[in-house]
């Protein structure tokens, strides 16, 4: 087995991050949800980087529409659980890594059951109820979550904490039947490289939630449009008639 010091001597000199950082980040606890194209380029790169434990939900099955943007799947894997897959595929990467895979859906009611543990809820899920009920966990629980999306050529990041001076989740998307109904990613089309592109954003941030949390995105939103070559921060603002930020704080 590969000693862990060498694994990651390229942190260990790296200002901002060294020791101290990596010795963070492999007591970190972190569960990512959705293991598609998001989570899929997004828990490679927090595997190799040393997480410490990752928890992975997907209740889906690996299909052969999921090889040619999910690339942590292989033809062999097609019919076969997504988490149970994924662990396999990321334990190889990473044997240091404690690696915890659940075949299914993460719901309000189970989240206390579930998530409890864990410092950073990580969406890479396509659908937007599922955002808003670990959202609203995250949220009352003070716990962070990272959440991003992605459409066409283009990819959204961001960061929500529960804080007086920082919007929620709920400010930003206000609930709807017509966004509840929105179609998935792969349903409007889907540029492949952009989750890649994405994914290892969304890795990034996590890893400096947890090790730089004084350089946290929260606040702000990164959007990248990859036809383009276009990479801004737009800011994001606290709704005053937010109910979630108003009346849901601990």
């Amino acid at each position: 087995m590969t000693n862990q010091q060498d694994y990651h001597r390229n942190h260990l000199n790296l200002p901002d991050f060294g020791k101290t950082g990596q010795a963070k980040l492999a007591q970190s606890q972190s569960a990512m949800i959705g293991l598609g194209g998001l989570g899929s380029a997004a828990s490679q790169t927090l595997v190799a980087s040393g997480i410490g434990h990752l928890q992975l939900f997907d209740a889906d099955l690996v299909s052969s529409t999921n090889l040619s943007r999910q690339l942590i799947y292989r033809p062999a894997d097609i019919g076969h659980s997504k988490a149970k897959r994924a662990q396999k595929f990321l334990q190889m990467i990473n044997p240091h890594c404690q690696i915890e895979a659940v075949s299914a859906h993460l719901q309000a009611e189970n989240c206390q059951k579930n998530l409890s543990a864990r410092q950073i809820i990580i969406d890479a899920t396509d659908n937007f109820r599922s955002r808003f009920e670990m959202a609203d966990y995250a949220f009352k629980k003070n716990k962070n979550f990272i959440s991003a999306d992605s459409s066409g050529y283009h990819g959204y990041l961001s960061i929500y904490k529960n804080s007086p001076k920082l919007p929620c989740f709920r400010c930003f998307h206000q609930e709807s039947d017509a966004l509840l109904r929105s179609r998935s990613c792969v349903e409007q089309g889907i540029f492949s490289p952009i989750l890649g592109v994405l994914g290892n954003f969304l890795a990034s941030e996590t890893i400096k939630e947890i090790i730089m949390p004084k350089q946290s995105l929260a606040g702000q939103m990164l959007i990248i449009d990859c036809r383009n070559n276009h990479f801004r921060l737009a800011k994001l603002s606290k709704d005053p008639a937010c109910q979630l930020c108003h009346e849901g704080r601990p």
